[in-house]
């Protein structure tokens, strides 16, 4: 096995979900100092969350149509360069796809699927470009679309394969990040593709249990609702029950179900059980193994958060699995939040650093 060893941060909410990608604006939120802060702290990846419309334009869903933005992609390669001159691997994140999306809400819209799709010729075009762009940067990963949530495997494997060959024929040698499906979710392991490609990591999403990691969430109205008290880790989450069997709307639904799936006690032996189709997967077939996302929301309590994270660090340091917490900034999960809602966070301290935290995810670094 050709061996890579990433340990580092999602930066999510700079060129990806947010409502203004101007570069007036996105310049303000991250600087350099930020990817020299996340080296000094021990880490040496970043996963940059990049959404498709920060670097391009497309008409009417026309392949023919699709048009970088020179000043965007200009943009990104101060980015990568950053990364190169501080030492750091940076993972391109193609978060949002044209055609594609992993919101629960807007499931329905995705289009990418069918085999003669022009959204998966656009897609591929998107690498083609990006790989043509980036090649020379040996620090420079490609994560090929983040949470697919595809209706089989089958389909999903079907255009990360295709979407492999078309990289390769600008490099062979930069790492290929390929995700599970349905939103990187480690019981479908199983049924992802091992690819004929040394340099491909296997990534998964790890927000186990969701009762745990996104309570009180805003965008999660009937948590906040019917179970107002903190939800302990570890501990035992059965409380739930009633607020599941309620319901709400089309859109809670499916985040009912996953939260259902959260009853019950939570210890590391739990969460150990949940990844074994990943490890599985990784002893079958001899590859790295990335969670590319994991994180607890800032609403939990700080011992709960740290007790997570601790356990989560000892599976993945065990199990010699390469991470990237989910966020750096902000956006509910942050190391460090400089936003209203979180301002007197007992997570953070004076500075809004999360320093529990921050010391869990750097120690025993490989």
């Amino acid at each position: 096995m050709v061996s890579i060893k990433l340990y580092g941060v999602n930066i999510g909410g700079f060129l990806s979900q947010t409502e203004d990608y101007s570069l007036t604006s996105v310049s303000k939120f991250i600087t350099v100092d930020d990817f020299r802060k996340i080296r000094d702290w021990g880490f040496n990846t970043i996963r940059l969350a990049v959404d498709f419309s920060f670097l391009f334009t497309l008409s009417e869903n026309n392949a023919d149509s699709l048009s970088p933005i020179p000043s965007n992609f200009e943009y990104l390669d101060h980015i990568v360069s950053w990364a190169e001159e501080l030492g750091l691997y940076l993972i391109i994140d193609l978060h949002k796809a044209p055609g594609h999306s992993f919101e629960s809400s807007e499931l329905h819209k995705n289009r990418i699927w069918k085999q003669n799709s022009p959204f998966q010729d656009i897609f591929l075009r998107i690498w083609t470009h990006i790989a043509q762009r980036y090649h020379t940067y040996e620090n420079a990963l490609f994560d090929i679309l983040n949470e697919p949530v595809a209706p089989t495997a089958e389909d999903w494997n079907y255009l990360a394969e295709k979407t492999v060959k078309k990289i390769r024929l600008h490099t062979k040698t930069n790492w290929i990040v390929i995700e599970s499906n349905l939103w990187g979710k480690c019981k479908t392991f199983p049924q992802l593709r091992k690819f004929d490609d040394e340099n491909i990591i296997y990534s998964f999403h790890f927000y186990e249990p969701m009762s745990v990691t996104h309570q009180k969430a805003e965008w999660l109205k009937f948590t906040r609702e019917y179970h107002p008290d903190f939800v302990s880790y570890p501990g035992k989450t059965d409380t739930l029950s009633e607020a599941l069997e309620k319901g709400h709307d089309a859109d809670a639904k499916g985040l009912m179900n996953m939260f259902r799936d959260s009853q019950g006690v939570w210890d590391m032996t739990r969460l150990e059980s949940r990844m074994q189709p990943v490890f599985e997967f990784q002893q079958k077939h001899n590859v790295p193994i990335l969670c590319g996302e994991f994180g607890c929301i800032a609403y939990a309590h700080p011992k709960t958060r740290q007790n997570w994270l601790s356990d989560l660090m000892t599976l993945f340091h065990k199990n010699d699995i390469s991470y990237t917490y989910w966020n750096y900034k902000n956006m509910h999960f942050g190391l460090c939040d400089y936003t209203v809602g979180f301002q007197d966070n007992p997570n953070y301290d004076e500075n809004r650093m999360d320093q529990a935290s921050i010391k869990i995810l750097s120690r025993n670094i490989y």
